[in-house]
């Protein structure tokens, strides 16, 4: 079955369509599923998951494909975690490969080192996106694979959680990575389902990656 897609959204609408965005605490998606004893189940030991039937109902198009957003909004402003120690902030990632002299040795690559700077952070002018992606089928889906809420350590290194990655990179050391995500972390999204919007998806993303900057978009460079 071949199915049709076009560029039918332009930069304006785009524009306008991000002005629409309501940004919100992940906390928005989640509950605490605790025990009669007062103690997390053991499949949820962070003592959060995400519920897909709350997000339904207070975000109706969440189910649906499209342009999601993570933001970084701490709730206590005065003791914001990425600025104190802002200088300690950073993550890496690869470079190109490079080649040995010999035939036989094997490629490595550059190792980049990002560091976050003052200068950097102040560009943003206080709304610090941290990660856009795109679905075709459920943005839902795709921000609990990046989140990975219900895990106390990072697992499986991937594009599909290329935000709880960075943000283990960005907070190295932090002992609950979770609370942190969930006090500080918050979400928007544009709709745009289905494959007949595969291009104006593709576009929009990279549009709003060049705009906005985000942090933890950056990855391999090739």
């Amino acid at each position: 079955m071949t199915l049709r897609s076009t560029l039918t959204i332009n930069q304006s609408e785009m524009d306008s369509r991000e002005k629409k965005m309501d940004r919100q605490s992940i906390k928005e998606l989640l509950i605490e599923p605790i025990t009669k004893d007062g103690k997390p189940y053991k499949k949820y030991p962070t003592g959060w998951k995400l519920d897909k039937d709350k997000a339904s109902k207070r975000h109706s198009n969440i189910l649906s494909g499209g342009i999601y957003f993570f933001w970084w909004q701490p709730e206590d402003k005065d003791n914001d975690p990425l600025m104190n120690k802002l200088g300690e902030r950073g993550f890496n990632f690869k470079g190109r490969k490079i080649k040995g002299p010999l035939l036989d040795e094997k490629s490595a690559h550059e190792k980049i080192e990002v560091k976050l700077t003052e200068k950097w952070i102040e560009s943003y002018n206080g709304l610090i996106p941290l990660y856009v992606g795109k679905s075709s089928e459920s943005m839902f889906t795709r921000i609990s694979q990046h989140l990975q809420i219900t895990h106390p350590e990072f697992k499986v290194k991937n594009t599909s959680n290329q935000l709880r990655r960075g943000i283990k990179e960005l907070f190295d050391g932090e002992k609950n990575i979770v609370e942190l995500m969930v006090n500080n972390i918050h979400f928007s999204y544009i709709p745009l389902h289905g494959p007949e919007n595969s291009v104006d998806r593709f576009y929009m993303e990279n549009y709003f990656i060049g705009k906005l900057r985000p942090v933890l978009n950056l990855d391999v460079e090739r």
